[in-house]
Order: C-alpha cells, then structure tokens, then sequence
C-alpha cells in the first residue's frame, strides 16, 4: 500500500534590518540621524511612497514609520525609524534567495549612500553602519528574544559557556519548573541578523 507523503508548509525567511547612520562634519544637539537617514532616503527610487500607515481606524501617521518606499526592483521596501533608515528583504522559501535579498538590499543602501555623499558640501560625510557590533560582544542596541511555552523557554545562545551558561540561570530563576533551551544562532547574527528576523514574518 502506497503511503501518502504529507509536506509540510514552506517556512518563509525574511528579515527587517535597522542601519545605524550619521553625518560625520556636522554638529547636532541630538545627533544626526535625522539629516542623515532623509538624505539616504531621498535617493532610494521607488514607484511610490507613502507617509504613514493604514489600519483598522483608516490612514494615519506614523513617526516611526515615515517614508516607506515600496520596491518594485525586489520587493523589498526601505523607510526610516525613529531616525534610521531601515531595510526590509522580500520574504522568500530558501537560505539562498534570502541570503542573494539581503545582499541586494545592501547594494540598493551603498548606491543610497555613495548618491547622498555626492550632494553634501565639503567636510561632511554619511556614514552607515550595518553590523552593530565592534566584533567583541558588544552591540550598540540588543534584542532579548523569547518563545515562552507550558513546559520550557527557548531562546538564544551565542556560544560563550560563561555568558550562556550566566543567562540560562538566570532565566531559569524568572521562569521556574520551564526547562530552558538555547540555540545557537551564531551564523545568524555573523549575516547582520537577529533569530527574531527569521521567525517574524511566520505567522504562529
């Protein structure tokens, strides 16, 4: 007797990456984010933006979502937040595709960058940071990512026993009779990405 073969449903990657940015030669009281992100935004082509959001209450703005530029080139999209511009990659159903997405998106920020650049007086430089992270534990913002269940907790490890080992007692202690779980994500966050950019877009 033939046994039917039940296939599972695609699992979709994506990811939202926040780019840090700066004018370097320019003095603001709070930074320069804000000057910085509009003018790489600026030179991001797309057939059509929009200045805010859509929901159940009808159209809106929203601040921290300002600018999104929509791409017909990839389907991804590019819009700032809170002062930063912000990359998102088209979801997509392999490793590849999502790897090839992030790198695409990437060339449409550097040709954003090197467009800006071109236009600025002399003395000041754009600056876009991607990898958050001087290479040493250190990061200039973080995430804590948890999936909280009946009978454990699962959430990131980065492969440093003392640091790993520190966490999951800790945890251990906030979330008593939960078995605690850590994966490792290090190939993750050495592409410029967290776990929660993997999972987001998959709906529970």
């Amino acid at each position: 007797m033939r046994r039917e073969v039940v296939r599972g449903v695609p699992k979709l990657c994506g990811a939202d990456v926040e780019l840090g940015n700066f004018v370097l030669g320019l003095e603001r009281l709070n930074g320069t984010g804000y000057e910085a992100s509009r003018a790489l935004l600026r030179e991001i082509e797309a057939p059509y933006a929009e200045r805010g959001v859509y929901g159940m209450g009808g159209y809106a703005y929203n601040p921290q979502d300002w600018g999104r530029k929509f791409l017909a080139s990839n389907g991804g999209c590019a819009y700032i937040d809170l002062d930063h511009l912000e990359i998102c990659q088209p979801e997509v159903l392999s490793a590849y595709d999502h790897v090839a997405a992030w790198h695409a998106m990437l060339r449409i920020a550097r040709g954003a960058l090197d467009a800006a650049n071109a236009k600025l007086p002399a003395g000041q430089t754009i600056h876009v940071l991607v990898n958050n992270s001087d290479g040493r534990g250190n990061a200039y913002g973080s995430h804590l990512n948890f999936l909280v269940t009946r009978r454990s907790l699962i959430t990131a490890g980065f492969g440093a026993p003392a640091g790993d080992d520190a966490a999951r007692r800790d945890l251990a202690a906030l979330f008593p009779g939960r078995e605690i779980r850590m994966l490792g994500v290090g190939n993750i966050l050495r592409g410029g990405g967290g776990i929660r950019c993997l999972t987001q877009p998959v709906p529970a």
